[in-house]
């Protein structure tokens, strides 16, 4: 009997781990969900995600006509903790730059900042600032920035961001901020429960935004082949060559994962067209090569290198199609290296057997 009540309560203590582990809940409210639900772990995500919203995601949009600059920002605040998950901001002099509307989807918005941030005309120095003066006011007590937030004060807030965007740009005035908020849980927050329906409305929307193309440069690293590859020197527009992303920035893995280039948390080689070929006098080449519609992939390579060439296809092969991994034996060897292998010994065999034969 103290065998089985101890079976029970150890179940009992893995339900409550997986719906905190689930929800971001804490033990109380976990234990009361799976007591309200009859122990059913689902419903009782469900219960957690439908009653406990404290993530305020603040999407914006900011103009000032008059020092020719705008951009967008997205604050992810922890009204339960009064913290911030998280906070990215763009900003740019470029007056084609297409401010999205803050009214859509959190995801969408913020997936559409960071797409942009690596592209040509931001500017890095201004944004890091933006986001450094709305930071230092948030964690100042007196700002009130998460009693706002729970009151719902939007003018009052847009107000607060406007003076600290404008204090960037040496407060000239004229500085317009929109915003909209979202409340969402933990469990959304963390993207739990989106669905491959939801993700592909994201891709369709992503590439039918409007506005002007922002290529985004990624620094790559092409396969060697020194055995059976070809010479950078001789490489053509369009070849279609193997390549995986180094780049160390934050948002190089989010992009990454969107054209297929990672998987778990690590990149994985995908093959992709030779964008433009920039030979040096240093005796390299500027590789660029195209890993999705406004990404492009870089590495400076030494021209008498070798590396591996999938096909001459001009540019016909598909844009960052990943590699599926090769098969391979105990011994290391891929199965593809077996087979050729066994054909060339078994015909041999052959011809030594009709030699015999005719001999």
């Amino acid at each position: 009997m103290r065998e089985g009540l101890r079976e029970m309560a150890t179940e009992n203590q893995d339900k409550v781990k997986t719906v905190m582990d689930k929800t971001g809940c804490t033990l109380e409210q976990a234990s009361l969900a799976l007591d309200y639900s009859g122990g059913d772990v689902e419903k009782a995500v469900e219960l957690i995600v439908s009653v406990e919203r404290f993530i305020f995601a603040i999407k914006g949009r900011f103009i000032s006509r008059r020092m020719n600059v705008r951009g967008i920002f997205v604050i992810m605040a922890n009204v339960r903790d009064n913290r911030i998950e998280r906070m990215g901001l763009l900003a740019t002099n470029d007056s084609r730059f297409y401010l999205p509307d803050v009214n859509g989807k959190c995801d969408e918005f913020e997936e559409s900042m960071y797409f942009r941030k690596l592209g040509e005309g931001v500017a890095q120095s201004i944004s890091r600032d933006m986001q450094e003066n709305i930071q230092s006011m948030i964690a100042t007590e007196k700002s009130g920035f998460f009693q706002m937030l729970r009151d719902m004060e939007i003018e009052k807030l847009e107000e607060a961001i406007a003076w600290e965007i404008d204090k960037a740009v040496n407060r000239v005035g004229g500085m317009e901020v929109k915003i909209s908020i979202e409340q969402i849980n933990l469990y959304e927050f963390k993207g739990i429960a989106k669905d491959e329906k939801r993700k592909k409305e994201e891709k369709e929307k992503a590439e039918a935004l409007p506005g002007p193309s922002m290529e985004v440069i990624l620094q790559v690293n092409l396969t060697l082949d020194p055995v059976g590859g070809v010479q950078v020197s001789d490489l053509k527009n369009g070849d279609m060559v193997e390549a995986v992303v180094v780049d160390s920035r934050e948002v190089a893995y989010h992009l990454a994962d969107a054209f297929g280039g990672a998987r778990g948390n690590v990149f994985v080689p995908v093959i992709a067209p030779v964008e433009s070929l920039s030979p040096s006098e240093s005796g390299q080449t500027r590789v660029s090569v195209r890993l999705y519609r406004d990404i492009l992939g870089s590495a400076a390579i030494a021209n008498e290198v070798k590396v591996r060439l999938i096909s001459h296809t001009q540019g016909k092969g598909e844009i960052g199609r990943p590699l599926e991994p090769e098969v391979k034996d105990r011994s290391g060897m891929s199965i593809t290296a077996l087979l050729i292998a066994g054909t060339v010994t078994l015909l041999v065999l052959v011809g030594l057997f009709l030699l015999l034969v005719f001999k």
